[in-house]
């Protein structure tokens, strides 16, 4: 992710732009310092496992509802400046693109590299063609996408805020995993990664979950902003959900099949609105 997104050192300036302070009464990010060493920067958490969600179990609705009320409280944070060097939005959607991953000779490469290459070409060979060259179109250069994000209001982003690093305590909401996708950008962005990568596990229409972010931050969105956010979202995951159409796997065949067809039904309609 750190080469992906061309970053150095996100959870470090986190700490050090006094961002985690700002943010730590509305969640708990669970980090107690970090220290620069000659080498390195060393991120020191709690043990927060025992209040994460259990991984890979249903989650309920109502407890979805709890989080998405945390998201917003997040979200809702004042912010009086923005730090520069995290994650753009640009650098977000950039993230899953193909080319990268084909050409990536670093140390650790994408665990999924085989499932995202392979994902990509079944993708643009199933989905209707417009939605397959909108999502290329991104990849190949997504900074218009960033760009027309960048005119909306703008919040700090959590930037990976899925179930997998999310918890509960005492109704406040728990939050890991800060650094290399963390930025700032609409809150659109946040919540279509969340309902992209949580509504399976919630059993949950996706555009019930966007209804329940609306009531519990008291706010509408923003439909182009969040027309723009799905897109994104579409050009992170849509290889996830072909790969695991066809093969069942990462996701069994009915999850990944009903993942595809709602998204590129969302996006579809709002082609023409969209900067590609």
């Amino acid at each position: 992710m750190t080469r992906a997104t061309a970053g150095e050192g996100r959870a470090f300036l986190l700490w050090s732009s006094g961002l985690l302070d700002a943010v730590g009464a509305a969640v708990d990010h669970a980090v107690v310092d970090c220290v620069e060493t000659a080498r390195r920067w060393v991120v020191i958490m709690r043990d927060a496992a025992g209040q994460l969600l259990p991984a890979r179990v249903p989650v309920p609705r109502s407890t979805s509802r709890r989080l998405l009320a945390g998201l917003a409280r997040l979200h809702a944070v004042s912010m009086t400046r923005r730090v520069e060097g995290l994650c753009s939005l640009a650098a977000r959607y950039r993230l899953f693109a193909p080319e990268f991953h084909r050409n990536d000779s670093g140390d650790g490469t994408h665990p999924l590299r085989d499932v995202i290459l392979k994902g990509w070409e079944i993708f643009h060979d199933v989905v209707p063609e417009q939605i397959a060259a909108a999502v290329a179109a991104v990849h190949h250069d997504p900074d218009p996408l960033g760009r027309a994000l960048e005119q909306f209001p703008i919040s700090l982003l959590h930037g990976d805020a899925k179930l997998e690093n999310m918890g509960l305590a005492d109704e406040k909401l728990i939050l890991i995993d800060w650094g290399d996708l963390t930025g700032f950008g609409p809150v659109e962005v946040d919540v279509a990664w969340y309902v992209l990568k949580g509504a399976a596990r919630i059993g949950a229409d996706p555009g019930d979950l966007f209804a329940d972010y609306e009531v519990a931050s008291r706010r509408t969105f923003d439909q182009h902003a969040l027309d723009l956010a799905c897109l994104g979202s579409l050009a992170q995951m849509g290889f996830r959900m072909a790969h695991s159409a066809t093969y069942g796997r990462p996701e069994p065949h009915a999850v990944g099949s009903a993942q595809l067809d709602w998204w590129v039904r969302r996006v579809r309609p709002t082609l023409d609105s969209l900067p590609y």
